[in-house]
């Protein structure tokens, strides 16, 4: 049965520049103990921010993240955005020791600062033409206009809880509270929609794209998510594309083995694969695989009885420490029976 595409209700939090905007917010609905209640949430937001805010977002490492790319957007873009609406901090605080200001510049104080960092932002969009102008490459010739830009990032993830309550804390860099109680409260508004087995969460899909879906053919409408995810580096995301534009995308980053993208659509696994991947958390949370290994290693008294007793362990202990062990020289191969 064909999956039915649904554009998420049109949820999204502005304030200035800044904005939070859900592009798909699902939850497994399945029978039994994997039912909607304890499935985990997963939310894809665009978001809009001042770039220099980008390593402390990409310090939340369970988020996988797309963003624009200095190396990706022409220098005249990135050099008129800056020149023309460039990231100015709503109020400069004064200086004193330690990580967070607690007062303002006011008056006089405050509009020189302003003036201050609006005339360097119209000189690093110079700079950036200067460099062009001698055919400085855009990766370096963007560098200087970073400060000064608004930056474009989507985000997936199931664990949103921790960056909320960190990045909204009064203690939080000011800009990132702004942000970051966009995306909460963005997050708050929107409700997810149940998907069952082998239906698609799919981050810039929209019901208006089923004749592009249908010529694009098998797992058409994951490969336009991807795609559209991919091309969020160029700030494209939402250019038109034709189906053959779509899959050569696509191609290519099979090909190059850019996967980052391909981490924003995802799929309801079935009963089995998620008991598999239950056991498979198991194991790490509860298991010392590796120190066992060691352990076992050095009390055989052979390599039979080392093997013998590494067969013992489980067909699918095995199978997923296999690959694990054998980067690391532990062992050949291991051959386990079936579990009883």
């Amino acid at each position: 049965m064909q999956q039915e595409i649904i554009r998420p209700s049109s949820i999204i939090f502005k304030q200035g520049n800044y904005y939070a905007r859900i592009l798909a917010d699902s939850i497994a609905a399945m029978p039994g103990p994997y039912s909607a209640k304890g499935s985990s949430r997963l939310v894809t937001m665009e978001c809009c921010f001042p770039r220099f805010l980008l390593a402390e977002a990409n310090t939340h490492r369970d988020k996988s993240r797309n963003s624009a790319s200095s190396r990706a957007i022409p220098v005249e873009k990135r050099a008129e955005q800056v020149d023309t609406d460039p990231f100015v901090p709503i109020a400069f605080t004064k200086n004193k020791s330690g990580m967070q200001a607690t007062e303002t510049l006011e008056g006089v104080e405050g509009a020189q600062a302003a003036a201050i960092w609006r005339r360097i932002a119209r000189q690093s969009a110079q700079a950036a033409r200067d460099l062009a102008e001698i055919k400085t490459h855009k990766q370096h010739a963007n560098r200087v206009c970073e400060t000064y830009a608004w930056h474009t990032v989507v985000f997936s993830g199931t664990r949103w809880t921790n960056m909320f309550n960190l990045r909204t804390d009064k203690d939080a860099q000011p800009e990132m509270q702004i942000i970051a109680m966009l995306m909460k409260s963005a997050f708050e508004a929107s409700r997810p929609r149940e998907l069952y087995e082998g239906e698609w969460h799919l981050p810039y899909v929209w019901p208006e794209d089923a004749q592009l879906i249908a010529e694009i053919g098998e797992d058409g409408a994951a490969k336009l998510s991807i795609v559209r995810s991919a091309a969020v580096s160029f700030e494209r995301q939402y250019a038109e594309r034709t189906a053959s534009q779509v899959l050569a995308r696509f191609n290519d980053m099979m090909k190059l083995g850019h996967w980052s993208p391909f981490e924003h659509a995802a799929k309801v696994a079935s009963r089995k694969e998620i008991d598999r991947y239950a056991l498979f958390r198991r194991i790490e949370e509860d298991f010392d695989f590796e120190r066992f290994v060691f352990d076992t290693h050095v009390s055989s008294r052979d390599d039979a009885e080392f093997q013998t007793r590494l067969e013992s362990l489980g067909d699918d202990l095995v199978r997923a420490r296999q690959d694990y062990l054998g980067s690391r020289g532990r062992t050949d191969q291991l051959i386990a029976p079936t579990e009883p």
